[in-house]
């Protein structure tokens, strides 16, 4: 029969090609890269789907590139609609390594992105990203503004794998448009992983912020706080994010401008309007605390930073003068830090920056200014005194000698004279021993001198929250100055009462508990509560 015949020849050469493909795979190895090329590309039209598979797998061992790739993204082009799901993925991903080396296979992807299963649509899509040419460049557009939801969100994929920044216009122009929430999500990320410093994402992120849905919006406000770019529009849409309806929107717009920090002034002006507005003021007193730790101080080591951040200085300074005496000690206290922190990150190349703040304190200091005094005052009492913090110390002390001349000093109202003694244990170029706070290498004359003004600290429970007050107490003085408070001497039986008072405004059933243990000692001593020099 010639119809049998014909059938038996067919099957004789298919097995022939498939053997020649085996043969030619095994053949293949430790082979040039010339001669492997042929053979794998014989191998790709075999009609047994592991063989094909091994030959894609081959052919990205090659690790071809340019010119010499051409050949083998054609043959893998036409392998994105291949019956076997297997074959078309591992031809798509050794497409997309290649990049725009992939440009070759870009006719045989334009013709999948219609008509197509999802699976290969996708992958077609994948290849025209990363081929860069503006043919596939204008299929993506396209795909981007497709009537169906899953095909802008394979598109967007597309993009998101590609991250050439060539890009990005197209998905700004179709996410101002874009209805599908899942496909804003998508895009707003593929964004930030392609070029997330660079203004028309940036702009993009701060008009998400007035997303309608709220896990958009808690995206791209993680996004602004990660790129704390200082462009003073982003500090405008923060100022809106912070009264979001939704609580963890407004916290991450809040961490979002300490991130930003010194480098934009608007940002610390919106972060200091929130901290004396009614509406905004428990949350932004939380955030302003945490300028201390702002990366914007840490991390950029660079002139321009320097410049942006000494920008910021009058910002600071004008706060020193607010009439809420809470803001005005915590910008003091964080100027203190401020100071600290420059030393460490750039050394002698911030030394304007540093004797401009320490002016700025000075100034202050001479008001008499409780509200800024006392923060200033415990704040380097707990520090390390390095050169810069000594300095300041130093003036700060000089300052309160020469009022001491001419007027009799409230005993609350700072150091003075009181620890001339320690000035002279100390010098800027000689370190402390140990990494010993300011507090811990007073002299105990020193010391005793300041115990009133730090009573009154912990009694009036103005500038110092109760667990700060334990800590100073327990760990800074009973502990690390024993000496001076013997256990059941009345010294430190007058501290403990004053501790106690602190403590029992913050609820902190653990500590007062270890306050109690401690007056126990005492009474069962039988010992007095009057203060002892």
């Amino acid at each position: 029969m010639p119809s049998v015949r014909l059938a038996i020849r067919v099957l004789q050469v298919v097995a022939l090609i498939a053997i020649a493909a085996a043969f030619a795979i095994e053949f293949t190895r430790g082979r040039p890269k010339a001669e492997n090329l042929g053979a794998l590309l014989l191998a790709l039209q075999s009609p047994d789907a592991d063989t094909r598979r091994d030959a894609v797998l081959g052919l990205r061992q090659l690790r071809l590139s340019g010119e010499e790739a051409s050949p083998m993204a054609v043959a893998l082009g036409d392998r994105l609609d291949d019956r076997d799901e297997g074959v078309c993925e591992a031809a798509a991903d050794v497409l997309v390594g290649l990049g725009t080396g992939a440009s070759p296979a870009v006719p045989a992807a334009l013709r999948l992105v219609r008509g197509q299963p999802d699976h290969v649509r996708a992958r077609a899509l994948l290849v025209l990203a990363v081929a860069g040419t503006p043919e596939g460049d204008g299929a993506l557009e396209s795909a981007l503004g497709d009537a169906e939801a899953r095909v802008r969100l394979q598109a967007v994929h597309a993009v998101n794998v590609a991250r050439r920044p060539a890009l990005v216009p197209m998905v700004v122009r179709r996410l101002a448009s874009e209805p599908d929430p899942a496909v804003r999500m998508s895009a707003h990320r593929a964004l930030a992983a392609t070029d997330p410093h660079s203004d028309p994402v940036v702009d993009a992120e701060c008009l998400g912020l007035r997303d309608p849905d709220f896990a958009i919006r808690r995206e791209v406000a993680t996004m602004l706080r990660k790129s704390a770019s200082p462009r003073v529009e982003v500090a405008e849409a923060l100022r809106g994010a912070i009264h979001d309806p939704d609580p963890r929107v407004r916290t991450i717009a809040y961490e979002a401008l300490v991130a930003i920090g010194l480098a934009q002034p608007k940002a610390l002006s919106v972060l200091f309007e929130a901290a004396k507005a009614p509406t905004t003021r428990d949350e932004a007193r939380i955030m302003v605390k945490a300028l201390g730790h702002s990366e914007s101080l840490l991390d950029r080591r660079s002139e321009a930073r320097r410049v942006s951040r000494r920008g910021s200085h009058p910002t600071l300074f004008r706060v020193l003068h607010e009439s809420d005496p809470w803001l005005r000690g915590t910008v003091a206290e964080f100027l203190v830090s401020y100071l600290d922190t420059l030393e460490s990150v750039c050394g002698s190349e911030c030394e304007v920056d540093r004797a401009e703040l320490i002016s700025a304190l000075a100034s202050r200091w001479r008001s008499r200014d409780q509200a800024i005094r006392r923060p200033v005052l415990v704040r380097l009492l707990r520090s390390y005194p390095r050169k810069t913090l000594l300095s300041l110390f130093r003036t700060l002390m000089e300052i309160d000698a020469e009022s001491s001349g001419s007027t009799r000093r409230n005993p609350r109202e700072g150091g003075g004279t009181r620890v001339s003694l320690f000035l002279a244990t100390l010098s800027p170029r000689d370190p402390a021993p140990d990494y010993k706070s300011f507090i811990k290498l007073l002299p105990d004359q020193a010391l005793r001198q300041l115990l009133p003004e730090i009573r009154d600290w912990l009694s009036d429970g103005d500038g110092m929250s109760p667990s700060e007050a334990f800590s100073l107490i327990k760990w800074d003085l009973l502990v690390a100055r024993q000496e001076l408070f013997p256990p059941g001497g009345s010294t430190r039986h007058w501290m403990l009462e004053a501790m106690q008072e602190a403590v029992g405004r913050g609820a902190m059933a653990d500590e007062a508990y270890w306050i109690s243990q401690e007056l126990e000692v005492f009474h069962r001593r039988g010992r007095k509560t009057t203060l002892t020099h």
